[in-house]
């Protein structure tokens, strides 16, 4: 049983640290939003700013 817990205990130590550094690299990446293809599907990868629609501005005829 000992050997078995300290087995276990590595295997967690070592998936932490695999944790840590994986959410680490992830974090910190600059060029991964210009290469995930979900970001350029969505249209969501480019910074320029648009124009905003008034949409909550009309007016809205009441109905008869």
């Amino acid at each position: 049983m000992k050997t078995f817990e300290r087995i276990l205990l590595k295997l967690v130590l070592f998936h932490l640290v695999i944790l840590i550094v994986v959410q680490t690299v992830f974090q910190n990446l600059t060029w991964f939003d210009y290469v995930n293809k979900l970001i350029q599907y969505e249209g969501v990868s480019g910074l320029e700013e648009q124009t905003k629609m008034g949409v909550f501005d009309q007016l809205i005829p009441p109905e008869k």
